[in-house]
């Protein structure tokens, strides 16, 4: 079995980032139920930044303004950081120096892959996947108890 938690992300809007691209994100974290901030770069479109604004009002997000240059020094720093790491997902082009800054930080992952319409292809950001399983028998003697907590848990 597996079964679909929420995961806290970083949102990072590219001065290059579409303002349907900010939506879909959004929506698809506030569907996972995801603990969200967003970045956004100063440059980004005067729609972009609306969209952002009144998405994240709604949802009781907090926003950081940051240039490219801050956004990367605080990620390397871990500044950003929740638990160890963190979870970025970005929106627009993804710089070199961004990627080049965090070689060292393996546990910082960059989601860089195109926004998708499609909820299933955009949700798995927001979701860690955790396998469950369930041994129904103890040391090869089947238990008439696990049984029943099988079936109880399967609903």
């Amino acid at each position: 079995m597996f079964r679909y938690l929420p995961e806290a992300v970083l949102l990072r809007v590219g001065d290059d980032a579409e303002a349907r691209e900010a939506a879909r994100t959004l929506a698809a974290a506030a569907a996972a139920g995801s603990d969200v901030s967003v970045s956004y770069d100063p440059k980004v479109d005067k729609a972009v930044k609306k969209t952002v604004k009144s998405l994240a009002d709604e949802l009781g997000l907090a926003l950081h303004k940051e240039t490219v240059d801050a956004f990367t020094s605080a990620l390397a720093d871990g500044s950003h950081d929740t638990g160890v790491g963190v979870r970025v997902r970005v929106l627009g082009a993804l710089q070199d120096s961004v990627r080049q800054a965090l070689a060292p930080r393996p546990e910082v992952a960059l989601l860089d892959d195109a926004v998708t319409a499609s909820g299933r292809v955009e949700l798995r950001h927001w979701v860690k996947e955790q396998a469950v399983s369930m041994t129904l028998h103890r040391f090869g003697n089947p238990s008439p108890a696990f049984h029943e907590l099988a079936d109880e848990l399967k609903g």
